[in-house]
């Protein structure tokens, strides 16, 4: 668990060893913990599905189950992770990007 914060993952580090080229790794599960008193909206930021490319035919490497979900106020969910390598015989290190914002209803409403 990430101690510093309002929305925490656990673990914050994720291994998956050698997988063959197209070749789906064991499922891992990060946990993300909502410590703040609002509801958030969740989203993994993956090239071509929930973020535009940075570079032409540019794809993830990593099957996020699910993409976006709301966590309630002091709540949890688990997101599933697994590593799909598009190359093979060769190191990958990829970074995934969480993306938390605060879902709140406004009123527009004159009085």
């Amino acid at each position: 668990d990430v101690p510093v914060g309002d929305i925490t993952l656990n673990p914050s580090t994720l291994d998956f060893g050698y997988s063959g080229k197209n070749m789906v790794s064991d499922k891992r599960t990060v946990t993300v913990k909502n410590r703040t008193s609002q509801r958030v909206t969740c989203t993994w930021m993956l090239a071509g599905e929930t973020r535009l490319r940075c570079i032409e035919n540019e794809t993830s490497c990593f099957l996020i189950h699910p993409l976006v979900q709301e966590l309630k106020p002091q709540g949890s969910a688990e997101f599933t992770i697994a590593f799909k390598p598009i190359e093979g015989g060769t190191a990958i290190f990829e970074h995934l990007e969480l993306v938390t914002a605060p879902k709140i209803n406004r009123s527009f409403r004159l009085v």
